[in-house]
C-alpha cells in the first residue's frame, strides 16, 4: 500500500514513515535514503517526530496559515503512541489516513502472508480482496526505483529552468 501510494499519488500525497519502520519494511540501512527522497516521501528519525510533524501540518491547515497540500498518511508500528495516533485521525478525519503496524485498538485490517486482504464491512469496499505480497528485496527494489525517477524528473526540471535563465 505504501508503495502503490508512492507510486500512484506521489504529486498528491505525502507517506511519512519513520526510520525504524522504513528499515523493516524496506530493508534499509541506517543511512539509506538521508538525502535522496521523492517529494512524496518523508523519513523522519522515530515516530514522535513524525506525529509531531504531521500534528503540526495539520494544526497549519486548520489556522488556514498553510495552503491544504498533499493528502497525507503516516505508516507506522504504532508502539506505545495508539492513543496519540488515534486522536489524531479522529481530529482530522479524513486530512491524514494512517496504515498502523502491528497492534491496533480499534477497526483494523489485517493482510496475511499471501496478500488476503480481510477488513471489518464498512472498510472492505475501499480496499482490494488481495495485495501483491513481495519480499523486503523487492519492496527496496520498488522503492529505489521510484527515488530514481523522481531523480531524474528533478534533473529534467532542473535542466529546462537552466536553460531559460
Amino acid at each position: 500500500m505504501t508503495l502503490t501510494a508512492l507510486e500512484e499519488y506521489q504529486d498528491t500525497a505525502l507517506v511519512v514513515i519513520p526510520r525504524p519502520d522504513a528499515m523493516v519494511l524496506f530493508g534499509l540501512a541506517e543511512d539509506d535514503l538521508l538525502d535522496d527522497t521523492p517529494d512524496g516521501l518523508f523519513i523522519p528519525g522515530n515516530l514522535d517526530s513524525a506525529l509531531s510533524y504531521l500534528e503540526t501540518e495539520l494544526a497549519m491547515r486548520a489556522e488556514g496559515t498553510c495552503s491544504h497540500g498533499r493528502r497525507l498518511l503516516l505508516v507506522a508500528d504504532c508502539e506505545q503512541e495508539a492513543d496519540r495516533i488515534s486522536r489524531l485521525l479522529e481530529r482530522h478525519a479524513g486530512d491524514v489516513s494512517a496504515v498502523v503496524l502491528g497492534d491496533w485498538p480499534g477497526d483494523r485490517v489485517s493482510v496475511d502472508q499471501d496478500g488476503r486482504v480481510d477488513a471489518p464491512s464498512d472498510m472492505a469496499g475501499a480496499l482490494p480482496c488481495r495485495l501483491p505480497a513481495m519480499s523486503r528485496t523487492e519492496a527496496r527494489d520498488r522503492l529505489f526505483a521510484i527515488v530514481k525517477t523522481e531523480a531524474s524528473k528533478k534533473r529534467r526540471r532542473g535542466s529546462r529552468s537552466s536553460k531559460r535563465l
